[in-house]
């Protein structure tokens, strides 16, 4: 009698559903994946590209001719030191241009998505003149996932010259899969350091000052106005500080430190309970040139943190002055 009384009692909430318009669909999840400032670190020099934090821009620094340095050139010698001081393990490789330390966090907050999900890569890596980045890339997360990994989907590729047209290209994509997908609720996971920039109301997107990474985030669900339910999270990889005492301002894309990949792994694991599967993602499109090992990675270890340390130490000892024109390795544009 139970079993009946259960049975039907489903049976009438389902019904419920279906004449009101309500979904039964489990939540679906789109993870957005920036690589500048998120999987390496990237140093902001003024108007110039930013500076990639790789062994390559150190040892360069080392074979540079000493000279009078100017007031720029000082600013950025302090903004390397306290940059390498603070974020030195996670120099990125040279074959990869990211660090290692980094991909392995992003892979823990990628096998901690349930459900059906997709992996989009919001990154400048994700056009034409990048993709041998964005196949090696893969195969790096292959590796630490201990599977084949490709991304699902880029967003548009279209020119981006600051954060607000980075947060307008993932409100566009969430729009047009929120009006695909009517009424199937949504969360939404961007890890990104929006061009190096702060989120304090210094700039605005389609006209609203985004002053707080909760306005950006409430900017994204907006966006999904099919859903019937939206979350959206940012991970924000950026940190600024002054060095000198305080002349000088260092504005760093800081990589997914361990906090934040935590922070994203809960906001992941913060869904629906009757997730169908595991963590495996559904790649739409193969690069069959890309290969990878099986080779397992650990989920955090923090590697050459202080050979990178001796080898400020030694920049700072040897260069008198640097070039503001050295071709320095920079943040791909």
């Amino acid at each position: 009698q139970f079993r009946r009384q259960h049975h039907s009692a489903i049976g009438r909430w389902a019904m419920a559903c279906s004449g009101s318009g309500m979904t039964t669909k489990a939540t679906h999840t789109l993870i957005f994946v920036d690589v500048d400032g998120v999987l390496n670190v990237g140093v902001k020099d003024g108007s110039n590209a930013a500076l990639l934090l790789n062994r390559r821009n150190m040892a360069m620094a080392l074979r540079m001719p000493g000279r009078t340095a100017g007031a720029g050139a000082l600013a950025q010698v302090a903004r390397l030191r306290a940059v390498a001081e603070r974020f030195g393990e996670l120099s990125s490789d040279a074959a990869t241009d990211v660090s290692e330390v980094l991909v392995r966090r992003l892979s823990s907050v990628l096998r901690a998505a349930s459900g059906s999900h997709d992996v989009v890569l919001a990154s400048s890596w994700r056009h034409v003149k990048h993709t041998h980045r964005k196949i090696r890339l893969e195969c790096e997360i292959s590796k630490c996932l201990d599977r084949p990994f490709h991304f699902d989907d880029l967003t548009a590729l279209v020119h981006e010259a600051g954060p607000a047209d980075r947060l307008r290209i993932i409100g566009g994509y969430v729009r047009e899969w929120s009006e695909r997908h009517p009424g199937q609720a949504l969360q939404v996971l961007i890890l990104d350091d929006l061009f190096l920039s702060a989120v304090d109301g210094g700039w605005l997107c389609d006209g609203v000052a985004m002053r707080s990474v909760q306005e950006v985030e409430q900017y994204v669900q907006g966006c999904a106005a099919a859903s019937p339910d939206v979350r959206a999270k940012l991970v924000h990889c950026y940190e600024e500080f002054f060095v000198e005492d305080g002349r000088v301002k260092a504005q760093v894309g800081a990589g997914l430190s361990r906090a934040l990949a935590e922070d994203a792994k809960a906001f992941l694991r913060g869904g629906p309970a009757d997730s169908a599967y595991q963590g495996v993602v559904q790649p739409r499109r193969r690069h069959t040139s890309a290969k990878w090992s099986s080779q397992k990675c650990s989920d955090d270890k923090d590697l050459n943190g202080l050979d990178m340390k001796q080898l400020v130490a030694s920049v700072l000892v040897c260069w008198a002055g640097i070039s503001m024109s050295t071709p320095l390795t920079s943040l791909h544009a």
